[in-house]
């Protein structure tokens, strides 16, 4: 990060122009995308406690 100052009507981030329109397109709801994310989010934390079960097998023998 760039410690420079941030005014007041300039963001520090923006967003495509046409990204709503491309969400709307792909009918990309936040109910869709909340599924989504937990969806990724489980899977993740499925393989990390696979992992570690795999560590624990492996550390034991």
């Amino acid at each position: 990060f760039i410690n420079a100052p941030i005014g007041h009507n300039n963001l520090s981030t923006k967003s495509h122009p046409k990204a709503c329109y491309i969400s709307r397109l792909l009918d990309f709801t936040s109910k869709k995308l909340n599924e989504v994310l937990d969806s990724e989010y489980s899977q993740a934390y499925d393989y990390e406690n696979t992992s570690k079960k795999m560590n624990q097998i492996l550390e034991s023998e």
